[in-house]
């Protein structure tokens, strides 16, 4: 089968692809590299001004015409590029923002996704409608939004957890549910807010390639170092603080 992967969380659509290569299947990814982990993308979306001075001009951008030059700029390569999107036997889309633009330019590039593609299934991986919906009703006990209930951290700090929840978010959501062959949960954390749900296929864990990863017994009783890798910008929202007060 030709599959297409939309997007990439934490290596997950790498990781799939390896696995389906072995399988005989022809895997194509496309992605921005996942901002600065730069994994391997087949088709390459660049997101520009993210940082520095291009940052600010796209504010000022946005502020005062409406309009959000990044998406523009991510929509513009994939329009150079749409003839490569088509007539795939599978698509996945890691997310329900995919391509990390704007709602109304997922919706545009996902028009023609849907289009010119018969079976596309949506993961539920990494923040969506469904999940920060459940986590901000306090349905979890402890939850990624948990930080935010208990004042550790702000609106503005947890936007783009919260920005989900906005009307634009929303309509992106019902638009792909409504669209999509099925919904695939890739842990507990989107499995269980999407139990009851129409769209909702079940549950296939993160994928992992065992060959590259291997298996190295501990032999001695000395003192275990343990390297704790800190993403500033999630520190918090992923419990990083306890890791470093342990």
């Amino acid at each position: 089968m030709r599959i297409l992967l939309v997007g990439e969380y934490s290596r997950l659509h790498n990781s799939l692809k390896e696995g389906l290569l072995k399988l005989g299947h022809k895997v194509i990814i496309v992605s921005n590299g996942d901002g600065f982990k730069k994994y391997p993308s087949d088709i390459f979306l660049k997101q520009r001004f993210i940082k520095g001075f291009s940052l600010t001009l796209r504010k000022i951008f946005l502020k005062v015409f409406s309009k959000d030059i990044s998406s523009i700029d991510t929509y513009r390569q994939f329009k150079k590029q749409r003839k490569l999107f088509i007539g795939f036997d599978i698509v996945q889309l890691i997310n329900e923002s995919p391509f990390n633009v704007n709602p109304e330019t997922e919706i545009k590039i996902l028009d023609y996704i849907f289009y010119n593609n018969k079976n596309v299934y949506l993961l539920s991986c990494g923040n969506d409608y469904t999940s920060i919906k459940y986590a901000f009703d306090k349905k979890f006990r402890y939850s990624i939004l948990t930080p935010f209930h208990t004042n550790k951290t702000t609106k503005k700090e947890e936007y783009y957890s919260l920005k989900y929840l906005t009307r634009p978010y929303k309509k992106l959501h019902n638009y792909i549910f409504k669209n999509c062959n099925g919904v695939i949960a890739s842990d507990l954390d989107y499995h269980i807010p999407l139990l009851g749900n129409s769209n909702y296929l079940g549950l296939v864990p993160n994928p992992i390639n065992i060959d590259k990863i291997k298996y190295i017994p501990i032999n001695n009783t000395k003192k275990i170092k343990i390297f704790h890798g800190i993403n500033n910008k999630s520190f918090i929202k992923k419990g990083g603080d306890y890791f470093t007060e342990a």
